[in-house]
């Protein structure tokens, strides 16, 4: 994707122009004093934003607004060149689930990698079939909670399902670390999928949606945004731990596994995509073989 910039004065100059996408991308500035501009990059539109005099460099965070509002990327630097950094994803740890009857669950010796902005996105699921209804209440790496960003659950039968998105900046967790799942009371299975991911600028989402449907279905879907150079992330828990699940064309199925026997099963759906150009509105359904309750998160992140 291009993104130009165009510079309007009195009378008009032009000369300042931002050219690129995600890699390499060249800030060329020729005039002494620039006052307003329009960047555009079609179908994008900003309305016009101040600009210092070039005998001031120009904010590395200016550029990052324009370049992010205008091809949904990450820029770093100033009049020269800078870079564009779309999310990239690390590894991945998908489909870890158990059986037997706990309000913890902790999944051991998971590699996260190393070094500097790395950014973990957890998708957890628990089933109980107590006659409560239960919640995921906190998911920590190697002791150090994350954050929720959006949960769905729901009482099905005799019981309860849950599913819900989760993450953290990775700061001092290297190596191999240890993935604790936690519901509000003791539950009869848990799972969990995460991937790393590098060059995420916000643990906050850009976007979330959920939904859920009763005992007999066999599908549920969201609706949701997301911007170019991000991810879109979904997880879904059914209430049936055995047949399969399908996703939708908008993302793609990383994880489909069914708990342990024992009571409360259910099974684990994960999926996640980078997004190249920005995501609008679009519907994400996810289907099962097995009628049953079913409930589904959905994320994108910048």
């Amino acid at each position: 994707m291009v993104c130009e910039v165009v510079f309007e004065d009195d009378p008009p100059v032009t000369g300042f122009s931002v050219t690129g996408s995600v890699g390499t991308v060249t800030v060329t500035d020729e005039f002494e004093t620039l006052d307003w501009f329009e960047p555009f990059s079609t179908p994008y539109f900003l309305p016009p934003t101040y600009i210092p005099p070039a005998s001031n460099p120009v904010n590395p965070g200016f550029l990052d607004d324009v370049l992010q509002s205008v091809t949904g990327q990450s820029v770093t630097g100033s009049v020269g060149t800078v870079t564009v950094q779309p999310i990239e994803i690390l590894l991945s740890s998908l489909g870890n689930t158990s059986g037997g009857t706990q309000a913890t669950k902790t999944f051991s010796s998971l590699a996260v990698g190393s070094g500097a902005g790395r950014t973990i996105i957890l998708m957890a699921g628990i089933a109980d079939n107590s006659g409560t209804t239960s919640t995921i209440t906190n998911v920590t790496v190697d002791g150090n909670s994350c954050t929720e960003i959006v949960s769905q659950g729901r009482a099905v039968g005799a019981g309860s399902i849950d599913c819900a998105i989760w993450v953290r900046d990775l700061t001092s967790e290297d190596g191999n670390v240890d993935v604790a799942v936690t519901a509000s009371e003791t539950v009869g299975s848990h799972s969990m999928s995460f991937i790393v991911v590098t060059g995420m600028k916000s643990t906050t989402a850009t976007d979330t949606a959920a939904g859920s449907v009763g005992s007999g279905a066999v599908a549920t879907s969201t609706t949701l945004d997301g911007p170019s150079g991000g991810i879109v992330v979904g997880c879904a828990t059914h209430d049936d731990k055995d047949g399969s699940l399908a996703w939708g064309s908008s993302m793609t199925e990383r994880s489909d596994v069914g708990t342990p026997g024992g009571t409360g099963e259910h099974r684990h759906g994960a999926a996640y995509d980078l997004l190249v150009v920005v995501r609008s509105a679009s519907t994400e359904t996810v289907t099962s073989s097995q009628t049953g309750g079913f409930v589904l998160s959905t994320a994108t992140f910048r």
